[in-house]
């Protein structure tokens, strides 16, 4: 059935990339990968419309969030500003940055005086 082998490789990247929950199923329903009845792709569809529950019921929750966020922008309560890359010090500690722009963040965030500074 290379239904069943498509869908348990959908699953499988899913499960790894998004739902870690979903991992005990799929290493359970990738055992049957040689031998698959129409019982394990019933259990499989199972397996995937339970994913598309969970989405669906983050798509609503994180929908009711982006509501709530902008209407505390609306009502004056949160006040969104523009900032430019260049002055993101939380890059600092994401990523490499050069030494001038690394020195300038760390005066920022810790004053004038820099860590190798006596």
């Amino acid at each position: 059935m290379r239904a069943y082998a498509g869908l348990i490789g959908e699953l499988l990247y899913i499960a790894i990339n998004t739902v870690p929950e979903l991992s005990y199923s799929m290493t359970s329903l990738t055992l049957y990968m040689s031998k698959t009845t129409p019982a394990h792709l019933t259990y499989a569809k199972v397996v995937l419309r339970y994913f598309v529950g969970i989405k669906k019921r983050q798509l609503m929750w994180c929908g009711q969030r982006v509501c709530f966020i902008q209407k505390l922008i609306q009502n004056g309560v949160i006040n969104v500003k523009q900032c430019p890359t260049a002055a993101q010090t939380a890059d600092i500690g994401t990523k490499a940055l050069p030494r001038v722009q690394f020195e300038n963040f760390t005066d920022q965030l810790l004053g004038d005086k820099h860590v190798g500074d006596k």
